[in-house]
């Protein structure tokens, strides 16, 4: 972690390092707060696009451990707008229906 610390001094808008940070606070720490926290900061830099999609789908994955459903719904909203979907897209738009 100091290393992670040392190296946002040297570049403060670094994503990467900032989603790593993030995995030891949830790993090696079990604080998924700060793990969010920390996501949040890094999708507020330039995030190149399969960073960003990783970020999503651990925003996802933390909000339903913590039961923020509702937090998880707009990151997977987000995480369908970034593969592509239209905004609203669900993915539940289809479903009960047959081909």
């Amino acid at each position: 972690m100091h290393h992670y610390v040392e190296a946002l001094k040297l570049k403060p808008d670094y994503p990467e390092v900032v989603n790593n940070m993030a995995a030891i606070d949830y790993t090696e720490h079990s604080d998924i707060n700060a793990a969010i926290e920390l996501l949040d900061k890094a999708l507020q830099m330039t995030v190149p696009d399969q960073l960003r999609t990783t970020i999503y789908i651990n925003m996802i994955r933390l909000h339903k451990q913590i039961g923020e459903y509702d937090k998880q719904e707009y990151y997977n909203g987000k995480l369908l707008e970034s593969l592509g979907f239209p905004p609203g897209f669900t993915g539940e738009e289809d479903a009960g229906k047959e081909n």
